[in-house]
């Protein structure tokens, strides 16, 4: 059974310029809070939506081939 990727350099991944300030963004500033919440509490149940499918693939309880999406659940 395939085991996820681990990542073993986190510190590779970081933007040398430091964080973005994204709150200046059209896009986030023609938002509401309640829609921000919105989409972030989307995004949070299918996060955790796919970490039990891992779970219950990794038990052998869903046959075939699991293709997740972890980390993109911003485009869903």
């Amino acid at each position: 059974m395939a085991k996820p990727a681990v990542i073993t350099h986190p510190e590779s991944l970081k933007n040398p310029a430091g964080p973005s300030d994204y709150s200046k963004h059209p896009v986030n500033s023609s938002l509401t809070k309640e829609a921000k919440i919105a989409l972030y509490t989307k995004m949070a149940r299918i996060r955790h939506f796919e970490q039990r499918c891992i779970r219950v693939y990794q038990q052998g309880k869903i046959g075939g081939f699991l293709h997740l999406y972890v980390g993109q659940e911003a485009v869903a």
